[in-house]
């Protein structure tokens, strides 16, 4: 009975030791992959804030007009090319 205790406590040993080296292989490659992630979901938190404040954002849009409205054009072209770019990377994720 104890032969088979011990062969418990080492194969437990192996197993607990094999999964800190796992975490801490999972915890490198989380690490080596934050560093374009965190833009990402920074752009993503900002989609989220305008698209929960839209009248906020179209009041900004129309002060914008009214004071410079070559600056909202500009504006909206960058807004168009952005949402192009989110529009083709929702259609390659989804296919």
């Amino acid at each position: 009975m104890s032969a088979s205790l011990s062969e418990l406590a080492r194969r437990r040993g192996q197993l607990v030791g094999r999964a800190d080296a796992q975490r801490e292989a999972i915890v490198a490659a989380i690490e080596r992959q934050r560093v374009w992630t965190t833009p990402v979901e920074t752009g993503i938190a900002l989609f989220r804030i305008v698209m929960a404040h839209r009248l906020v954002v179209l009041g900004l849009a129309v002060g914008m007009a009214a004071t410079r409205p070559r600056g909202l054009l500009r504006w909206a072209r960058r807004a168009w090319a952005v949402y192009g770019l989110v529009s083709k990377i929702r259609r390659t994720l989804r296919s």
